[in-house]
């Protein structure tokens, strides 16, 4: 299955979607990026995990970074 792009506009005009270099979001202004979640090593379990930014609250653990990068990427997508 391929990835696909998604976008959305809130009523105010903001864009919201998972940034990647598919499209030059460069050409609609300038970017305003916040992280949604954050992956990293946990040495006590050796997992990666997705993480809430400025939390402790685990989303998603794989001893494998790419399976949580993919989690990440398939679970905000849809929430954009």
């Amino acid at each position: 299955m391929d990835a696909v792009a998604v976008m959305t506009f809130r009523p105010d005009g903001t864009a919201c979607c998972l940034y990647h270099e598919e499209i030059d979001l460069h050409t609609l202004g300038a970017l305003k990026c916040e992280r949604v979640s954050w992956i990293e090593f946990d040495a006590d379990t050796q997992q990666w995990q997705v993480l809430l930014p400025d939390s402790d609250i685990v989303l998603f653990r794989s001893r494998r970074r790419q399976r949580c990068l993919d989690w990440e990427r398939a679970h905000f997508a849809l929430a954009v």
